[in-house]
């Protein structure tokens, strides 16, 4: 007996156990890239049950600013967005496929155009798309995902419009206080109106008269605080020397309504003073 043991387990330590085969995941991969292919055929074909017959009844989404999205909803906001007034064109472009078990992660890019078919209008938009998909009862679906919108860069401040009493006074006022240059002056007599434009190493001010237009004090009681009248409170200008512009302006005259200080929180140096308007206008380090 013990000699059949002694034999046992030395076979038992000679015998090479197989490592478990990996994971075929090819047909998987097709098949998930086959059922986005569908849902955008359904899509574009405004066919809510094609889209929906892939989602998963435990489905949920996330989009920025909206609480996260659930089959019910889908449902509903599907059901209300295949418009037969419009023609919708949606193209998938899928970036990656993986798949591990009964779970499956797909990185992808929509591009969409709706197009009004009474005007002809067409918009177009672009979305990065992160879906999770679960094998439920041998089939794929949706079931978890991201979504967001690839916004185009963002937009960068060109032009600032200033409405004023005296177009003459408020252009005299800028271009020798802050080095601005007129390239423009336009009257429009039938409008009562006349518009210059003033610029300076890519900031352009555009100064507003009109006849018959009043100022923010007459109509706020004489408070002279624009936090106090909603809208546009003040302009701003990034300086690389704020107490240098502070100094500079200083000796020119100007009223300043709040003197240089530092945010203790960010660093930053700022200032702001008043044009020959009472318009505010600050200035930073950041």
């Amino acid at each position: 007996m013990r000699k059949l043991m002694t034999i046992a387990m030395v076979a038992a330590a000679l015998t090479v156990v197989a490592p478990a085969a990996a994971q075929d995941t090819t047909k998987d991969i097709e098949t998930l890239r086959g059922l986005i292919l569908e849902q955008a055929r359904a899509i574009n074909a405004h066919d809510p049950d094609g889209v929906l017959k892939h989602y998963s009844r435990d489905i949920i989404v996330s989009y920025p600013g909206i609480p996260d999205t659930t089959y019910t909803t889908f449902e509903t906001n599907y059901r209300r967005m295949m418009n037969p007034s419009i023609t919708t064109q949606s193209v998938p472009t899928i970036d990656e496929v993986l798949v591990s078990g009964d779970l499956a992660t797909i990185r992808m890019m929509w591009s969409t155009t709706i197009t009004d078919k009474a005007t002809g209008k067409a918009t177009s938009r672009q979305a990065k798309d992160l879906q999770v998909w679960r094998r439920e009862k041998g089939a794929w679906k949706f079931y978890r995902g991201m979504w967001h919108h690839i916004w185009p860069d963002a937009p960068k401040p060109a032009q600032i419009a200033i409405s004023v009493p005296n177009l003459d006074a408020a252009s005299q006022w800028y271009q020798q206080m802050l080095g601005l240059v007129v390239r423009d002056d336009r009257r429009f007599p039938e409008a009562k109106l006349r518009v210059a434009f003033l610029e300076r190493q890519g900031i352009r001010v555009e100064l507003v008269e009109m006849q018959g237009s009043v100022s923010k004090a007459s109509v706020n009681n004489g408070l002279d605080n624009p936090a106090m009248v909603q809208g546009f409170g003040k302009v701003g200008f990034v300086v690389a020397d704020v107490d240098g512009w502070a100094n500079a302006l200083r000796t020119k005259g100007v009223r300043f309504q709040l003197e240089p200080l530092t945010d203790p929180q960010t660093g930053a140096r700022s200032f702001i003073v008043l044009d020959n308007n009472g318009n505010w206008l600050q200035f930073s380090s950041q």
